[in-house]
């Protein structure tokens, strides 16, 4: 297991207290030696252990010489509470990153994302709402809540044409298939269901035999199923379930046939997929399992930053964003700031942009550019 590398850490409100003069503090820290810390002021580091640089007022790129270790730290450069008395457990934006959709308690907020001003309401679950997804055509927002029900809404008037009603215990994901023709709903009640969205049938059910935390679509270019009436562009889904037994399903999303399965030592709460074989998967114990579909049974690596549980993995233009229940939301080379060790539920990245929705009643934009995380951190720095 990769947990002996260091990490470093930040004064969530950096970019806040340098605007003061103030000093801020920094660490680095690895799971098996204490940690070190340290000041940073807007003239530089208060010791000779540590170097920065600060190449925009949202970025400041910190090295701990020590240990060798470099990180860039992102301040958002949005930063808003839609429902200042309920907590985002999810976030998504419109593919033009003109919109946001999250959660105030059972009801739905649809927000401009330049400036964080609702511009409807959605009100009709009987239950707080625990996802969101708007289609391709960014009109329709998808819906899942602990009523049970997944709700389809138009974006344009704020009507419901369509509830989805079969679950019998809280949604906890939702996948669109393709342009929205079919949709997923995963369950606590240990079902993944595929549906017809306009007739609102429930085509397929999965059986998972557990709680399934996190839903992950994959297209893959080497299996093919029977699709059965109602579907469209199934035939090479695959349907990857990161479940509360430990256990992560892969199955035929048209068929529900179960192609293969990995078993970890803890609860499973996210998944992502990265390629047609590779997915990651995170767990309550803090690891984040990379698998190769062609051998799941041995994961590809397995590595730990900390002991907090992993909430959410990502995979977007060549970025693997993760979050945990104690605040820290990352990338290769870059972390995220904003909360205060307060968990962050959701990630969602979208044309150079990552949102976050943290226990804090936060919604945080950050612009992080479109440079892939293969390139050096000055080519990431460059794109902010």
């Amino acid at each position: 297991m990769g947990d002996s590398s260091t990490y470093l850490s930040l004064q969530h409100d950096w970019k806040e207290g340098f605007k003061h003069s103030e000093k801020v503090w920094v660490s680095a820290h690895s799971l098996s030696q204490p940690s070190v810390q340290s000041y940073l002021k807007t003239s530089g580091p208060t010791d000779n252990e540590w170097s920065m640089a600060q190449p925009n007022p949202h970025t400041l790129s910190i090295t701990h010489k020590t240990s060798n270790t470099s990180a860039v730290f992102l301040a958002p450069s949005v930063e808003y509470k839609p429902s200042p008395k309920c907590n985002p457990v999810c976030v998504d934006v419109t593919s033009t990153v003109s919109l946001g959709a999250s959660p105030s308690g059972k009801d739905v907020m649809v927000w401009e994302v330049s400036n964080g001003i609702v511009r409807r309401l959605l009100v009709g679950h009987l239950a707080d709402v625990t996802c969101t997804k708007f289609f391709p055509s960014n009109l329709v927002l998808l819906t899942g809540s602990e009523d049970m029900c997944v709700k389809i809404w138009s974006i344009e008037d704020g009507s419901c044409p369509v509830t989805l009603t079969g679950h019998k215990r809280a949604i906890t994901q939702l996948q669109i298939v393709e342009k929205g023709r079919n949709v997923v709903s995963s369950s606590l009640d240990g079902t993944i269901k595929l549906w017809n969205c306009g007739t609102g049938a429930c085509i397929n059910t999965i059986q998972c035999n557990s709680e399934v935390n996190d839903i992950a679509l994959l297209t893959s270019s080497t299996y093919s199923g029977p699709e059965g009436e109602g579907q469209v562009l199934t035939s090479d889904k695959l349907i990857l379930s990161a479940c509360e037994s430990g256990v992560l399903y892969v199955h035929s999303l048209c068929d529900g046939t179960l192609l293969s399965q990995y078993r970890h030592t803890s609860p499973l709460t996210t998944v992502t997929s990265v390629s047609d074989n590779v997915v990651i998967t995170g767990s309550t114990s803090g690891e984040v399992i990379t698998l190769d579909l062609t051998n799941i049974s041995e994961p590809l690596s397995i590595t730990k930053r900390s002991n907090s549980s992993v909430l959410c993995v990502r995979y977007n233009a060549g970025r693997l964003w993760v979050s945990h229940k104690d605040g820290a939301c990352y990338t290769a080379g870059v972390e995220l700031c904003g909360g205060n060790c307060e968990a962050v539920y959701d990630v969602v990245c979208k044309e150079g942009w990552v949102f976050t929705s943290c226990r804090d009643r936060c919604v945080r934009g950050y612009k992080i550019g479109n440079a892939d995380t293969t390139s050096p951190l000055s080519n990431i720095l460059d794109s902010v």
